[in-house]
């Protein structure tokens, strides 16, 4: 490490650092880490920065579909974080180490689902939040199979579907067509899941 300024970051299941920011690059740079994060390397010698990690807050609930029933194997997470954990057979889910004292939202992703819109959960404290309810809806399927003139399939062939509306370019990127991307079976069939729109 060179002579200068220097930013300390931890990362541990469970545990946080408070205030720690987002984007530590970017408030690297613009100067924004907390003193506490913060040290300065001498051109000789060394220098000592201690981080005090707290138990943060801890999120439990259960993921389920529009029905109310329970979905498995859903990958939940604090959105902007490192944060994650997957849902078991009942649907439920425990996330810890989330920050406290604000305002989180958490989202749900499983193949053949999209999140209806992110959960808002407040954070108040280090305790346990319970009765999170994640909702996935099932994402939108085009099926179909490639074959040839005379009816043969065409096994490996590789299909990108696009959905939405055509806007002449230059577009925004958001308004970019959704893609969806398959490979045919042996007897030429594909399913490509269209991806939800991100706003």
């Amino acid at each position: 490490v060179r002579a200068g300024p220097v930013l300390g970051q931890v990362t541990k299941s469970g545990l946080l650092q408070s205030d720690a920011p987002r984007d530590w690059q970017q408030a690297f740079t613009s100067g924004q880490v907390p003193e506490r994060y913060r040290a300065t390397v001498p051109e000789k010698g060394e220098a000592t920065l201690d981080i005090a990690l707290s138990r943060g807050g801890i999120l439990e609930g259960k993921v389920v579909d529009e029905e109310g029933q329970p979905l498995a194997a859903t990958r939940v997470s604090v959105q902007r974080s490192a944060i994650w954990t997957e849902s078991d057979a009942d649907g439920a889910f425990r996330l810890v180490g989330v920050p406290t004292e604000t305002t989180v939202a958490v989202v749900g992703y499983k193949t053949g689902y999209v999140t209806t819109e992110p959960t808002s959960v407040e954070v108040p404290s280090a305790d346990v939040v319970g009765d999170v309810v994640v909702r996935l809806r099932a994402a939108p399927v085009v099926t179909g199979k490639v074959g040839t003139e005379d009816g043969r399939p065409v096994p490996g062939a590789r299909i990108t579907v696009y959905a939405g509306s055509y806007r002449p370019r230059p577009f925004r990127p958001e308004q970019r067509p959704r893609e969806a991307s398959a490979t045919a079976a042996a007897d030429g069939s594909f399913e490509a899941t269209i991806p939800m729109v991100r706003g």
